[in-house]
């Protein structure tokens, strides 16, 4: 009994301090979990952004360059869902492989989605070398990712931003990067895309008019025409082209050339395009019903044709048109 009171406070100090190394390594794990990508193991959006406010504060050298590039791989869907776990991982850790060619040795690649990854420069020599080191990047995913004879397509877009230049914190630096991506995306570009207030002022405006649209279908902004089609022997008509205008409150009358490719690229074209086909739909049953029954002509978007049930749709339209 002596020997065991005697050696408890022995004891007890050797399991605190087991206890204590079990706990500091759990929170090591943890810590590490949160700021890396499970599958990349490559820092995600919370370590980079630690990852460059460490860098901001702690500059030796002030007025050095320092690039952040974003790198989207396009359109190509790089999930679980389209490839499963161990072909999109493979995907991935395949891009990395090619991501890390083109790095030098201080140089942090980052994995902030599915398909965006980040890159971080410092003591950039001015343009012409991110042009270069963007050039050899978009060059190095010309040739597909092979997976299990499936071939994967990747249509890279670098945006890029500079500090001190462009931003004077990491969260300014990223939203930055990435409007210059988006620009870069949107124009198909075959170059990285350098972050000027220009493109900020440009993506603003298409934020403002996507915002716009978005409330045009709710708010009964929307009308449709119809173009006649006349016979040239009789002229009498016989059909019509069913034609969409956008009456905006703040932007006045809009064509289709300007707002149909916005429609099309935020996915809202489906719900305007189904709208389209019911209005044309319930004005061939009023001619039909006054004893004028005319041929009408419905445009679809390619994203309609995509769409399972477009069969589905224009049977119920029809039948609940009459």
């Amino acid at each position: 009994l002596f020997l065991q009171a005697a050696s408890y406070p022995v004891w007890s100090g050797l399991s605190r301090a087991h206890n204590n190394r079990q706990l500091q390594r759990l929170y090591s794990q943890v810590e590490y979990q949160a700021r890396h990508h499970a599958v990349t193991e490559l820092p995600n959006q919370l370590g980079l952004s630690g990852y460059l406010e460490s860098r901001i504060e702690n500059r030796p050298y002030p007025n050095r360059i320092l690039a952040l590039l974003i790198i989207d791989l396009g359109p190509a869907e790089i999930s679980n869902d389209s490839l499963g776990f161990s072909d999109s991982s493979q995907v991935l850790k395949s891009v990395c492989e090619r991501l890390m060619e083109h790095t030098r040795q201080d140089d942090l690649v980052a994995h902030l989605s599915g398909n965006d990854f980040a890159l971080v420069m410092d003591d950039i020599k001015g343009n012409e070398a991110l042009y270069t080191i963007g050039g050899q990047i978009l060059a190095a995913f010309s040739n597909p990712i092979v997976v299990n004879t499936r071939e994967i397509i990747l249509s890279p877009s670098i945006g890029v931003s500079l500090y001190p230049k462009d931003a004077k914190t990491s969260d300014h630096l990223l939203m930055h990067a990435y409007t210059a991506m988006h620009k870069a995306k949107q124009e198909r570009s075959a170059s990285p895309c350098i972050y000027t207030k220009e493109i900020e002022r440009q993506d603003n405006s298409r934020k403002q008019f996507e915002r716009l649209l978005r409330g045009a279908l709710g708010n009964s902004e929307l009308e449709v025409f119809y173009q006649p089609q006349v016979d040239a022997g009789d002229g009498h008509i016989v059909g019509v082209e069913s034609l969409l205008r956008w009456h905006s409150p703040e932007l006045g009358l809009v064509g289709p050339v300007k707002f149909i490719p916005v429609a099309e690229a935020t996915g809202l074209i489906l719900d305007i395009g189904t709208w389209v086909i019911y209005q044309a739909c319930a004005q061939a049953k009023i001619w039909f019903d006054s004893g004028r029954p005319i041929r009408t002509a419905v445009n679809l978007s390619a994203q309609q044709f995509a769409l399972p049930g477009l069969v589905d749709i224009v049977s119920e339209v029809l039948t609940d048109t009459g």
